[in-house]
C-alpha cells in the first residue's frame, strides 16, 4: 500500500513540474542563444549624446515652472526630429501634446513606436536617455534605403496632473489614427519611462500571480511585455532583437483574460486586436554609457531594416 501511495504521489509531482514547465516556457518563450552581439553598424557619436541629454538636463532644471519646462521639452524634441524627417506637433488640450512622423518608403509591414514622456520639474535620467535614443534612432532609419518595414514615431507629452487619464486618451487616439492598419502587419512598441511598469501599462491584479515571472530590470538588456495571443510573433520579434545587438531581452506573455483588469494603454490595443508590446529598453538605465544607447538603436534600426 506504502509503494503504491509513494509512486501516485510521484506521478503527481512529475506531472506538476511539467506543467509548471509548460507554463514557465508559455509565458517567457524563452530565447536560447550563444552568440555574442554583432558588430555595430552605426556608431553614434557619445558628445551628441552627451549634447542631447545635458540640453534636457538643463531644461528641466532652468526654472521651477514647469509648463515652461513641458514647453522648451516639446520645442527641443520637435526641432531635433523636424532636422531628420518631416515631424508634425500638435496640442492635444489637457495638458497633453504629441510629436509623430513618419520614416522610410511605404512598406508591407509597419514598426509603430509610441513614447510617453511625463514632463517632470526635474530631470529623470531614464526618460531623458530613452528620448534621446528614439531621436537618433529616427536619424538612422531616415537614412536608410529599402527597408522591410516603415517606422512611425509619435512622443506624447504628458503633464503629471491626471496622467492616466492622459495615458489612456493617447492610446485612444493613436489608435483611431490606426483604424485602417492591418493588425498582421503592424507591430506597436509602447515605451514608458519613468513610471511603474508593467503595472501602469496594464492595470489589474494579475501581476502577484506573475511576479516570479517578471524579467529583471538588473539583468536583462530590453523586456517586452505581450498578450498571450501574440506568444509566437512575441518570440520572433525578441529573437530577431537579441540577434540585431540588443544583448539579453527577455518577455512575458500576459493572459488578458484574468479578473479586474481596468481599463489601461495596454488594453485599449489589445481590445482592437491590436498587437502592442509593452517595451523596457533597461540597457538605458545606465548612465554615461553610449556604448548600450549604440546597442539599442543598431537592434532596433536593423529591425526596421530587415523586418521579422
Amino acid at each position: 500500500m506504502s509503494n503504491w501511495l509513494f509512486k501516485r504521489v510521484t506521478d503527481i509531482l512529475l506531472a506538476v513540474v511539467i506543467m509548471v514547465g509548460l507554463l514557465w516556457f508559455t509565458l517567457t518563450q524563452p530565447v536560447f542563444s550563444f552568440s555574442l552581439r554583432d558588430a555595430q553598424e552605426v556608431v553614434l557619436d557619445p558628445q551628441v549624446l552627451l549634447q542631447y541629454e545635458q540640453e534636457l538636463v538643463n531644461i528641466s532644471t532652468s526654472t521651477d515652472n514647469v509648463g515652461d519646462i513641458f514647453d522648451a521639452t516639446s520645442d527641443f524634441l520637435m526641432e531635433k526630429l523636424a532636422a531628420v524627417g518631416h515631424a508634425e506637433q500638435l496640442d492635444r488640450g489637457n495638458g497633453q501634446r504629441v510629436i509623430k512622423m513618419t520614416l522610410g518608403e511605404a512598406a508591407d509591414e509597419r514598426l509603430v513606436i509610441t513614447l510617453h514622456y511625463a514632463v517632470l520639474d526635474r530631470p529623470l535620467h531614464e526618460i531623458i536617455a530613452t528620448a534621446v535614443a528614439l531621436i537618433e534612432t529616427a536619424r538612422v532609419v531616415g537614412e536608410q534605403e529599402n527597408a522591410a518595414m516603415q517606422l512611425e514615431l509619435s512622443i506624447f507629452l504628458h503633464r503629471l496632473d491626471n496622467l492616466a487619464a492622459s495615458l489612456m486618451n493617447a492610446s485612444t487616439y493613436q489608435l483611431e489614427q490606426m483604424a485602417q492598419y492591418n493588425p498582421a502587419k503592424t507591430t506597436v512598441f509602447l515605451l514608458m519611462p519613468g513610471m511603474k511598469t508593467p503595472e501602469v501599462a496594464y492595470t489589474g491584479g494579475q501581476w502577484r500571480y506573475l511576479n516570479l515571472l517578471m524579467p529583471s530590470r538588473k539583468r536583462t538588456d530590453i523586456a517586452l511585455f505581450g498578450r498571450l495571443n501574440d506568444t509566437l510573433r512575441l518570440r520572433t520579434l525578441k529573437h530577431a532583437l537579441q540577434t540585431n545587438g540588443a544583448g539579453n531581452v527577455k518577455s512575458l506573455s500576459i493572459p488578458v483574460h484574468l479578473p479586474g483588469v481596468q481599463p489601461s494603454p495596454l488594453k485599449q490595443y489589445w481590445d482592437r486586436d491590436v498587437p502592442a508590446f509593452l517595451m523596457q529598453p533597461n540597457m538605458l538605465l545606465h548612465e554615461n554609457n553610449d556604448a548600450l544607447q549604440t546597442d539599442f538603436v543598431n537592434a532596433v534600426t536593423r529591425l526596421v531594416k530587415q523586418g521579422y
